[in-house]
């Protein structure tokens, strides 16, 4: 199975428009960058939280590809995300000497079909370990089970619905007058929601007191 997991562990949407997937050659410094429908299109966002999967030709998996392409991965090549300029934001080799890799390179799979590496923590616990060396960030599945935009989505293994209202005790406050907005944050679960942050900016004439 051949595909390309790609995962969003900020606090923000991410727009991908333009980004590539990239593939460098067994044990080598050949580049290819993968062709059509990528580069990825225009107003492709990807949510807080939100995977994305690109299948190759011999994917077979159950999960359903956002994407198709020819990925052609060379069992000993390395594989990169980079932007529209073609700055590398995330790479992995299976080869000391392929181009694209950080730190300590992984086992080629060349042998073992139905296996793939993925991000630690992996499945649930989401794909957030990252060190900058290949060997202590990603680890091996058995069945590959990628995940896809419809995945529900978890920032590093929490998984928190919030809502938020906001109501103001008087609309039409003359001149010296007090107005007193109350916020409310609602978690719906399933799980507890860490690190939120609330910003917003005063209506033009108000200053706090």
């Amino acid at each position: 199975d051949e595909f390309v997991e790609i995962y969003n562990p900020t606090n923000a949407s991410i727009d991908i428009s333009g980004w590539k997937i990239k593939r460098s050659s067994g044990c080598g410094g050949t580049i290819v960058t993968v062709g059509a429908p990528l580069p990825f299109p225009a107003n492709t966002i990807l949510a807080s939280g939100q995977y994305l999967l690109v299948r190759g030709t011999g994917y077979s998996g159950a999960t359903i590809a956002d994407f198709s392409a020819t990925l052609n991965i060379a069992d000993t090549g390395g594989i990169a995300i980079t932007d529209a300029s073609d700055v590398v934001i995330d790479q992995v080799g299976m080869c000391a000497t392929t181009t694209y890799k950080e730190g300590t390179t992984l086992a080629d799979l060349s042998t073992t079909p139905g296996q793939s590496y993925e991000r630690r923590f992996g499945g649930t616990s989401d794909s957030c370990e990252d060190d900058n060396d290949n060997s202590i960030d990603f680890q091996l599945i058995t069945p590959s089970t990628p995940q896809n935009l419809s995945t529900p989505r978890r920032l590093c293994g929490v998984a928190s619905d919030l809502s938020l209202t906001m109501i103001v005790d008087n609309t039409t406050p003359i001149v010296g007058a007090n107005v007193i907005f109350t916020i409310t944050i609602t978690n719906s679960g399933p799980n507890d929601a860490t690190n939120v942050i609330v910003r917003d900016s005063l209506p033009v004439g108000l200053t706090y007191v």
